[in-house]
């Protein structure tokens, strides 16, 4: 069996990669998509709303039929897996125990690498699988992409342009603040072999892992998956600690360092792009205590990963909120230069409040 190293699993499967930072140092994970292009400037300006609102006050996002779009529910479900970078991690391949590589349809041994974990399959072909940023649109050009459903959940099977013609690539939209990720190729000849089996071979092993560690498709969290932020975490913790610049980037900001600045009601990040920008407050103070952006903005409550929060919007403006600790909020409040997008700045506002709450749980 072939023995893949770093330096081959990136030549091989290297078409898409997410840049993910930890400790400074940029990494990338093949089959996964880029965040800057994956939120393109077309969505800045996209309609936000067909009027209509969701019974939690989220305001309802058409569904574009490919898949393509942002998750249909509320991030509110608890993580069922540390992201890939958790620092807790002795390897990327810790969660995959013996029974399941075997439900995998593992052949060999699993190779743990900062781009996640690879298992080889029925020759030639092997599967990387990692748990990854909040699942998101993908706007980017593709070789085909359709939806799918993976134990009831909202899902799409995909390959970019870059990625091999027989490739299969899976994300799975746990609605947490992580994502199930795989793709399967053959990385002596990724043009080879029938794709519809790869992608046939990808929904079980997906359904196979959802089933066991998703609360949403009735699994159980991993033991020892951070749902807070630990208290030492939180007492060094600023708001651009939490909105970094790669958290940021998935929310179609332009990827650089926030503007730091601090408020009455605590630390604050400003993060812009050019037709939209985004204020990230963590406050010292109950939920129940933070002032609404604005008085006469509609929402309701809503969880974040589990966590107690609320989302309110107006207009062109959306607000996420998620309770940390009990006198520990986390705010993202987020525009878009174009009347009437709330739906679509929630979106928005709403996977930049889970990857910073990962940014924070990373580091728990």
């Amino acid at each position: 069996m072939p023995v893949l190293s770093r330096a081959a699993v990136i030549a091989t499967a290297a078409a898409i990669a997410v840049s993910i930072t930890s400790a400074g140092c940029a990494r990338t994970i093949p089959g996964t998509p880029n965040p800057a292009a994956a939120s393109s400037t077309t969505a800045d300006r996209s309609s936000a709303s067909d009027g209509s609102e969701g019974s939690n006050g989220r305001p309802e996002l058409p569904e574009p039929p490919d898949g393509s779009g942002f998750s249909r529910d509320p991030l509110d479900q608890p993580n069922p897996i540390p992201e890939m970078l958790w620092k807790g991690w002795p390897d990327a391949c810790a969660w995959i125990d013996i029974d399941l590589a075997a439900a995998f349809g593992a052949t060999g041994p699993a190779q743990s690498h900062t781009l996640g974990c690879t298992l080889p399959l029925a020759a030639p072909d092997f599967l990387q699988i990692a748990w990854l940023s909040p699942y998101r649109a993908l706007s980017t050009p593709t070789r085909f992409i359709r939806p799918v459903t993976i134990a009831g959940l909202q899902a799409r099977q995909y390959a970019l342009p870059g990625q091999g013609a027989a490739e299969c690539a899976m994300h799975v939209n746990t609605r947490s603040t992580t994502s199930l990720h795989l793709v399967i190729w053959n990385p002596t000849n990724p043009d080879s072999g029938d794709r519809e089996t790869r992608c046939a071979t990808a929904a079980r092993i997906a359904e196979t892992a959802v089933t066991r560690f998703v609360p949403a498709a009735g699994g159980t969290a991993w033991p020892g998956t951070p749902q807070r932020p630990t208290d030492a975490v939180l007492a060094g913790a600023s708001a651009c600690r939490a909105a970094t610049k790669d958290a940021a980037a998935l929310a179609n900001l332009t990827r650089a360092d926030g503007t730091s600045s601090t408020s009455d009601l605590g630390t604050i990040c400003t993060h812009h792009s050019p037709h939209a920008q985004a204020e990230v407050l963590l406050a010292s103070r109950p939920l129940a205590d933070l002032p609404a952006h604005a008085e006469n903005a509609t929402g309701a409550a809503q969880q974040l990963a589990g966590l107690p929060g609320r989302i309110d919007h107006i207009d062109d403006t959306c607000a996420v909120t998620a309770e940390l600790a009990p006198q520990v909020v986390l705010r993202v409040l987020y525009r878009i230069d174009t009347p009437g997008a709330a739906a679509l700045a929630c979106r928005f506002a709403e996977v930049l409040t889970a990857a910073a709450l990962g940014e924070l749980l990373r580091l728990s």
